[in-house]
């Protein structure tokens, strides 16, 4: 094959072939209370649109947690997910056996940990503020103030090329063509 051949049909190949954008979602500042576990109606759930298809690939945080009661701030938890199930659970204090209030910053990325997730079709991306140790019957024990989130991701973006695209495909496909019809010509020399 020639040079000019392989280019073309490596340009109609690359125009087609999804990528992906990297991008950031910022949630905050937000006041926030839990209750119980997960669907608990004492605790904040928090919604935004990334699209269809985004890959979660890290969170920076932010945030001012306090625990009352018997709740410890280790009980304290963000989960993390897409509109139908929570693939990530956020335990910031996991070592505090206590209660109290802690200002806590970090970063986490979800990629190294293995832990990088996926949206649904919808594109929504949820969390929810939880308290593991309170039943729900109580008042909210756990809550956040000041709290912010920077949330990484890929953006997949759509398969559909745009125009410009179309016409490098059709240039490639063309010069794919041109390039078999003179091929399959052979060329005879007759001697007399």
């Amino acid at each position: 094959m020639s040079i000019m051949f392989k280019t073309a049909l490596g340009l109609s190949v690359l125009t087609i072939a999804p990528a992906a954008q990297a991008a950031t979602y910022l949630i905050g500042p937000v006041t926030a209370t839990a209750s119980g576990n997960m669907g608990s109606p004492a605790s904040t759930v928090l919604t935004g649109a990334l699209g269809a298809g985004a890959r979660i690939t890290g969170i920076r945080y932010a945030m001012t947690m306090t625990a009352s009661g018997d709740s410890y701030l280790s009980d304290l938890a963000i989960l993390f997910g897409n509109s139908e199930d929570y693939l990530v659970r956020f335990t910031p204090a996991r070592d505090r056996l206590e209660g109290g209030t802690v200002d806590l910053t970090g970063t986490a990325d979800l990629v190294d940990m293995g832990l990088d997730f996926f949206l649904l079709g919808d594109g929504v991306f949820r969390l929810e503020f939880i308290d593991t140790y309170n039943a729900g019957a109580d008042p909210a024990r756990g809550a956040w103030t000041d709290t912010m989130f920077e949330v990484t991701y890929d953006a997949a973006m759509a398969g559909v090329p745009e125009p410009s695209s179309w016409a490098l495909m059709i240039l490639g496909f063309g010069a794919l063509g041109g390039r078999m019809r003179r091929r399959g010509r052979t060329r005879v020399a007759f001697t007399a």
